[in-house]
């Protein structure tokens, strides 16, 4: 049994969504966004007035229309790896805060100088090892993230080694003794 979507995204490709509104969305959204935390502000000292931004912002966004259309397909494509790239990357974060939370760690306890007194060097071991295991783990799944062409031989893994026993160090001489 076929999926239902795939005709659905078949007709949207067709009808130039990917290729055309969907860029053209997503850059008005970002533009206007970026200039309204810019040049926005309270009412009192904004630079530029609520429709000046939006009509930046459909300007900047037609280019992007014209742009895409200019280049074919090749934005939209560009748009889909990106951010299906980006999920894989995110979910290793979320994987990283999973497994940290796993070993009693909170990612708001590093940002507290009392809590991170508090923790003893086991804390930071179970980062190390936590950050060593999603390595491996993207290393691993290196087809799915477009790095197919990614083999590590001995000298990577040297270098490698060499750059986390620099950071250990570096770690080790620039930390507070109390």
């Amino acid at each position: 049994m076929t999926s239902p979507f795939v005709p659905l995204l078949g007709n949207l490709n067709q009808l130039g969504f990917f290729q055309f509104l969907f860029p053209f969305l997503l850059i008005l959204a970002l533009s206007y966004g970026g200039l309204e935390y810019a040049l926005g502000g309270e009412k009192a000292k904004r630079i530029l007035p609520k429709p000046a931004v939006a009509l930046i912002s459909m300007v900047i966004s037609f280019f992007v229309l014209n742009y895409s259309g200019g280049v074919g397909n090749s934005i939209a494509i560009f748009f889909s790896q990106i951010f299906g790239q980006g999920m894989i990357v995110a979910v290793g974060i979320l994987m990283i805060l999973i497994l940290l939370g796993l070993f009693g760690l909170k990612p708001s306890s590093f940002l507290d100088k009392k809590e991170a007194k508090e923790r003893s060097g086991m804390g930071h071991a179970a980062i190390a090892i936590v950050i060593l295991l999603v390595f491996l783990f993207i290393i691993g799944s290196g087809q799915n993230l477009g790095l197919g062409g990614l083999r590590l031989d001995s000298q990577a893994w040297t270098i490698i080694l060499f750059i986390a026993i620099f950071v250990g160090v570096l770690w080790a001489l620039g930390r507070d003794q109390a």
